[in-house]
């Protein structure tokens, strides 16, 4: 997976702060682009030719691929970049495309089906109110209520594919790995080489899995 996926996959398929920065990260340091400083505030992508890892099929490189395809691009915080922000959405919905119902699953249809029973009660308040009488706030404020509960519980129906749930472990596991990297809990059992190479090949990674 590529740091994108990581990041989106982490997160219960939904877009993080890091996602997009993670995506450029990674593809800078398998040498696909270059990212220029130009200031404090501007940065410059162009491409590299000299190519040191394959990109990802699918999201990853139609990333790349949009990046570059007009040279160069310059990205300023202060500045909103069109080409940028549509290749960000695009980013998204490859990588939800791609990991949807193969390692998460959303239950969209039990969500649909539960919004049914605040509509009973709302009908159900005004009929009796009709009837009977009394404040009309009464099942407005209940039918309210219900509509909180039920978008606060629709998370609940959401979850991973077995196969998502190994991968997510595999992620938690990394995500302790970078944690405890330099401390001796870690260095003691199976001590990693931590030269430049190393450092830059996890980067992207630790960017995605930033919280």
């Amino acid at each position: 997976m590529s740091p994108a996926e990581v990041a989106y996959l982490d997160n219960q398929g939904r877009r993080t702060d890091t996602m997009v920065a993670s995506a450029v990260l990674g593809i800078a340091t398998k040498g696909w682009i270059n990212i220029s400083r130009l200031n404090s505030k501007t940065y410059q992508i162009t491409p590299n030719e000299t190519h040191k890892v394959d990109l990802y099929e699918g999201p990853e490189k139609n990333f790349h691929d949009r990046l570059t395809v007009k040279n160069p691009m310059v990205i300023s915080k202060s500045k909103h970049n069109g080409r940028l922000a549509i290749a960000c959405d695009q980013l998204e919905s490859e990588i939800d495309a791609k990991q949807k119902d193969v390692y998460y699953l959303r239950n969209n249809k039990l969500k649909i089906s539960q919004f049914i029973f605040p509509i009973i009660t709302l009908s159900l308040g005004l009929l009796l109110r009709s009837m009977y009488g009394g404040m009309l706030f009464v099942p407005i404020v209940f039918t309210i209520l219900h509509l909180l509960m039920n978008f606060i519980f629709s998370r609940l129906y959401e979850q991973p594919t077995p196969n998502g749930r190994k991968i997510l472990d595999e992620i938690a596991g990394f995500k302790m790995y970078l944690k405890y990297a330099d401390q001796d809990r870690i260095t003691m059992m199976n001590r990693p080489t931590m030269d430049f190479a190393h450092y830059e090949e996890n980067l992207a990674f630790a960017v995605a899995l930033l919280k």
